[in-house]
């Protein structure tokens, strides 16, 4: 597997999230609606929040490796400014040392010595083909999904009380209308990272355990698909958010496109009427 293309597409990623969010911000920032005044807030820190995630993943260059008793998850570009700098928030341990050491340097062509990582070993192996589990390990990793998915789940329930009291206010339909339209704006907030954050965590501590199908190959493209995420967002933002959407089109770039294009498209039906 190719580790510098995987540098490469996690760097295009974070550069087209910077882009993106930069102008989402600028959006935010240049709204004049009083209507949006309190979702503009809770979207601009979202917003602010994916500009430093997608600078967080540019700085550490994230690698993967997916084993079938754990995983292993460290920074290509800390490690390889030394030792110490790789050790900021991780500890490796001996047991770890000794069973990816093969595969750590086959994928990513790095040293396991001196390298910080994040890597929960969840049973050895010994010579008489005997398997221990090390539970303190594995419920701790475990402890970790359920964590978030409470989280996730508080998320999605205030989400829906919402939903349920805008539908029961007595409000203008006009006013409902646009609640409807930012509501959408907090059901793409809560899909987006479902996909692009949670799941890959999902996978990253039960893939290896569970014997998913290529779990390998998933770790390769894992930081790829984590980056992505500020871009997806940002972008699904503008889709989904009619007023800032109907910014973009109304914009002087966009006219001029549909001006040319409609220019060409008269010039075509005069050449061939023309010719007729």
């Amino acid at each position: 597997m190719n580790s510098e293309f995987q540098t490469r597409f996690v760097y295009l990623s974070c550069f087209l999230g910077f882009t993106t969010n930069s102008f989402l911000l600028y959006f935010i920032l240049t709204d004049k609606s009083k209507n949006h005044n309190g979702y503009k807030r809770i979207l601009g820190i979202i917003t602010l929040y994916n500009l430093y995630y997608g600078l967080v993943h540019a700085v550490t260059d994230m690698g993967f490796l997916l084993e079938k008793d754990g995983f292993v998850m460290f920074s290509k570009r800390m490690q390889s400014y030394g030792f110490w700098a790789s050790y900021l928030a991780t500890m490796p341990s001996p047991e770890r040392n000794r069973v990816s050491r093969e595969n750590l340097l086959r994928k990513y062509n790095v040293s396991i010595e001196n390298l910080g990582y994040l890597g929960p070993l969840y049973m050895i192996t010994n010579d008489n083909g005997n398997t221990k589990i090390l539970w303190k390990n594995l419920v701790g990793s475990i402890g970790c999904l359920g964590l978030l998915g409470v989280f996730y789940t508080a998320i999605c329930l205030f989400g829906l009380k919402l939903f349920l009291f805008i539908r029961s206010s007595l409000v203008s339909e006009r006013t409902k209308r646009m609640n409807y339209q930012l509501m959408r704006l907090f059901l793409i907030q809560a899909v987006v990272p479902l996909f692009f954050e949670y799941v890959p965590c999902f996978t990253n501590v039960a893939a290896g355990p569970l014997d998913f199908p290529y779990y390998e190959e998933i770790g390769y493209y894992q930081p790829i698909f984590v980056s992505l995420y500020p871009f997806i967002d940002s972008t699904m933002v503008f889709v989904g958010f009619r007023d800032y959407r109907n910014r973009i089109l109304s914009s002087k770039p966009i006219q001029s496109l549909r001006n040319l294009k409609r220019s060409r498209i008269f010039t075509s039906r005069s050449g061939s009427q023309f010719q007729n």
